[in-house]
């Protein structure tokens, strides 16, 4: 599926006040709502769990919380996944 591209600088109308949508703009919000959908992703408890699973218990509880050492590495993860899809 296509990119959203927008070649001109468009205008809506709301209320007589006009709203700039550019390319930019559009680039922005699909950069915060990737972002964003990577933390939803690594922030979960069921991610914390897996994580224990796989590297033991220093990273979360049996329940899925953060322990201290768990959520540096869960921060470092978001960090570098963060960093591959934006480079």
């Amino acid at each position: 599926m296509g990119r959203l591209s927008l070649s001109r600088c468009v205008r809506v109308n709301f209320k007589k006040k006009y709203f700039h949508i550019t390319n930019k703009m559009v680039n922005k919000l699909r950069i915060t709502l990737l972002a964003s959908a990577i933390f939803l992703a690594v922030s979960l408890p069921q991610t914390y769990q897996v994580t224990r699973a796989v590297l033991g218990s220093w990273v979360s509880s049996p329940q899925g919380c953060p322990t201290s050492g768990g959520l540096l590495l869960h921060v470092l993860v978001y960090a570098l996944i963060t960093r591959a899809v934006m480079g």
